[in-house]
């Protein structure tokens, strides 16, 4: 039998018991509340995480899409640029074609199927009527390597050719036979010219050397002395009385053709000499360089009119228009170019080589270049 105080201690302990079981049994509760609540809020991040994923993937695939599509829209307008630029320049090939213009029908309708890679039909076909036309009479075979330089006698009768192995030969035009072999220099012959009435040829080399040569006999007249480094090109006056040569240390030179000596240099250009063209009254002449500029000279006096600029890379070549108004360029930037003499501003840009132009020259009406 319990004691009054034996039983209410009991039921202190059991109330006790009941207080610490409910809320043990609370705890248990809420951690379980809070453990579901956690569970659903990492599974709604989980799947926000999932949406932004998938979101970036999407946006990036777009982005990819659209950068496809932005570089197949540029090469075809790539290609359609290059294929207008051909049909043009087999439209031109064809004119050229019709008024006769052989020569400059094949090299405008190679230009036209050489820009783009799929020419069509048309520009096949132009090509195809350029090169059946009657056009070559004949290839010239006798050097041992590179041919450098080529030109006609005044009366078309001869061709003179300089080549890597030091030779200059001579060959009827007519027939396309070797007619002599003028031996004498010693490296590659860069550049030739015929006298106004075609006794004479003109040589430079890179043996230093420049020679004055009887077309007729083939003998040597006269070897230019002087200090001069490779020569890259040279040029008779239309009078005969004189001779220029240019060039690998910036030089033009200036020559007596009966004395064979060295009577001024013209100092304007700070790189190679490569070409030299003389006006018909050889008063004016033009000069183009490694320096990326042309010069017109006062012939006469020895001094330059103006220097011309504009070129990106080495002038090449030059030429006098048939009215002599007008300088033609041919450069290492790919680009042909002509010039007012007047003002030295330039006039025209003809784009389309894809590598370096090294010779240009006008028509005799001066209506094309080529």
């Amino acid at each position: 039998m319990l004691t009054a105080l034996e039983g209410e201690y009991l039921e202190e302990s059991n109330a006790h018991r009941y207080v610490v079981s409910f809320v043990e049994k609370r705890r248990k509760a809420q951690v379980a509340s809070l453990q579901r609540r956690n569970e659903k809020f990492l599974i709604a991040l989980v799947g926000v995480l999932l949406v932004a994923v998938l979101v970036v993937a999407v946006l990036f695939g777009f982005s990819l899409r659209q950068r496809d599509r932005a570089r197949d829209n540029e090469r075809a307008a790539e290609r359609s640029a290059t294929d207008a630029q051909s049909v043009a320049l087999a439209a031109n090939a064809q004119q050229a074609l019709s008024e006769g213009d052989t020569e400059l029908a094949v090299v405008l309708a190679l230009d036209a199927v050489e820009t783009t890679p799929n020419p069509s039909s048309s520009v096949q076909r132009v090509l195809a009527d350029a090169a059946y036309a009657p056009g070559t009479r004949a290839i010239l075979m006798g050097h041992e390597g590179q041919v450098y330089d080529a030109a006609f006698s005044p009366d078309g009768k001869t061709i003179a050719t300089g080549g890597a192995d030091g030779l200059i030969i001579l060959w009827d035009a007519a027939t396309g036979e070797l007619d002599k072999t003028l031996e004498g220099h010693t490296a590659t012959v860069t550049s030739l010219d015929f006298s106004s009435d075609g006794r004479w040829l003109l040589s430079g080399s890179i043996d230093r050397s420049v020679r004055l040569w009887d077309v007729a006999t083939g003998i040597l007249i006269s070897r230019f002395l002087g200090d001069v480094e490779g020569v890259w090109c040279v040029a008779l006056s239309p009078d005969m009385q004189t001779a220029v040569s240019g060039t690998s240390d910036d030089e033009i030179t200036v020559w007596d053709v009966k004395t064979g000596k060295a009577l001024r240099q013209l100092e304007g250009h700070t790189a190679s000499v490569y070409s030299l063209a003389f006006n018909h009254d050889g008063t004016r002449l033009l000069s183009g360089s490694a320096d990326n500029t042309l010069i017109l000279w006062d012939y006469l006096n020895g001094t330059a009119i103006r220097k011309i600029r504009g070129h990106g890379n080495f002038v090449y070549d030059v030429a006098f228009s048939p009215d002599e108004t007008i300088a033609l360029s041919a450069s290492w930037d790919r680009t042909l170019r002509t010039w007012d003499l007047a003002t030295g501003r330039e006039l025209v840009r003809l784009v389309g080589h894809t590598a370096p132009v090294y010779s240009g020259d006008f028509s005799q009406t001066g209506q094309y270049i080529v």
